[in-house]
């Protein structure tokens, strides 16, 4: 959405045009980065420059689509997981943006109070800044994360959660095998 003559080709669609804008997670500018953590200075400016170039809508206004103006872009924001800062940091943007947003809370987490497995693995990756991680003991592979280049980082980073993720959840032996040392060791 970053090219305006590409919003404003898809606003001239008709009938109206929706689109769905998914985040998961916001973070503070100086926490480290994270792929899917946007952060509140990034975030704050998507919001304003969304609000040019198009309304924002609430879910029960998909409802009733005939009442959406054509020729506007409209879009729904959705956060996905529930994250706490969704709340502390979000909600406040959102609320100076006159934005409304759809938060899919997932309630396992919030009752065990314990994080996604795979947050664990990205905080612990990042927070601790490895460059390397030798999972051959769980029959994984050595991991190496590169340094400076975020993009090329993230791409590593993401090789390792999709052979995790391939293996099965947390309750696969493996996969609780690397979450078990990561905690002890990188904690």
């Amino acid at each position: 959405l970053a090219n305006t003559a590409f919003v404003r080709a898809l606003a001239r669609r008709s009938p109206a045009t929706v689109v769905v804008l998914m985040y998961h997670d916001l973070r503070t500018d100086d926490d480290f980065p994270n792929w899917l953590r946007v952060p509140v200075s990034v975030f704050d400016r998507q919001l304003s420059w969304l609000g040019q170039v198009g309304r924002f809508i609430t879910p029960q206004q998909l409802e009733e689509p005939e009442d959406l103006d054509s020729g506007v872009l409209h879009f729904l924001l959705t956060f996905d997981d529930g994250y706490e800062n969704n709340l502390e940091l979000a909600r406040p943007l959102l609320a100076k943006h006159r934005a409304p947003a759809l938060f899919f809370v997932s309630t396992g987490p919030m009752q065990s109070q314990e994080p996604f497995w795979s947050d664990v693995v990205v905080t612990i990756v990042q927070g601790a800044g490895l460059a390397e991680l030798d999972l051959r003991p769980w029959g994984f592979e050595l991991f190496r994360f590169k340094a400076g280049d975020v993009a090329r980082r993230w791409d590593d980073i993401e090789r390792l959660l999709t052979a995790l993720k391939a293996q099965g959840n947390e309750d696969d032996a493996a996969v609780a095998g690397v979450l078990d040392h990561l905690r002890r060791r990188h904690a």
